[in-house]
């Protein structure tokens, strides 16, 4: 007799147990959010000057990278480079190069955000 008031005791713990969970997956609700977070970049501001006529001076902000090439020497004996410069407009990244360049400055290093990783999850509203 005991076993069997164990049995019913385990059958009837299963069957609640059972249908409490079936009762939770017919009441859950869930909602689709989008979470963000943002992407950090080492930039610099440079500057390229061209010092053969004392003027020409290039300043680029939101440098993430660059190239550059000897290209041979102007009419006052200074080297000659030409500069790729690699830098983000707005959140885009962009390319351009500089011909006839003397001299490339950093002007200043800092952290900026350049764009933003984003993804959906399910989450449980009630």
């Amino acid at each position: 007799m005991k076993n069997i008031n164990k049995i019913l005791t385990l059958l009837v713990v299963l069957c609640m147990t059972l249908s409490m969970g079936c009762t939770e997956n017919l009441t859950t609700e869930y909602k689709t959010i989008e979470r963000s977070e943002p992407i950090y970049a080492t930039l610099h501001t440079m500057e390229l000057d061209d010092l053969g006529d004392g003027e020409s001076s290039n300043i680029i902000h939101n440098v993430y990278d660059f190239d550059f090439e000897y290209t041979g020497s102007d009419f006052w004996g200074n080297n000659n480079y030409k500069v790729t410069v690699y830098y983000y407009s707005g959140v885009t990244k962009s390319v351009k190069n500089y011909y006839e360049i003397n001299s490339i400055e950093n002007i200043d290093t800092y952290e900026k955000i350049v764009g933003y990783k984003t993804w959906t999850e399910k989450v449980r509203v009630n």
